[in-house]
């Protein structure tokens, strides 16, 4: 890309061997938006983990959507930082 984009959007897939293209890492921030089912947090944290390790992206913004409440958002944010830090794969920062 000639200039940096503010904004990408990607489709991620866990099939993908590396999580995404890296046509997602053009931008300084990835948000990774999960809803607030089990599958969809496992499989936020299976992206977080394959593009870290693929890519070396120590840092993401996290966005639970289709939750009752901002506190159901932010525990789950705070459960998922803290797997990915002890696991030392990412810092994870709370979007909403």
């Amino acid at each position: 890309m000639e200039r940096p984009a503010d904004v990408i959007l990607v489709d991620a897939s866990t099939d993908h061997p590396l999580g995404f293209s890296p046509l997602g890492l053009a931008t300084q921030e990835t948000v990774v938006v999960a809803t607030a089912s089990a599958a969809a947090i496992t499989e936020a944290y299976a992206l977080i983990k394959k593009v870290s390790i693929g890519y070396s992206r120590r840092h993401f913004r996290i966005l639970i959507n289709k939750v009752k409440s901002a506190s159901d958002a932010r525990a789950i944010h705070d459960n998922l930082s803290q797997v990915a830090r002890q696991r030392g794969v990412a810092r994870l920062d709370y979007v909403g």
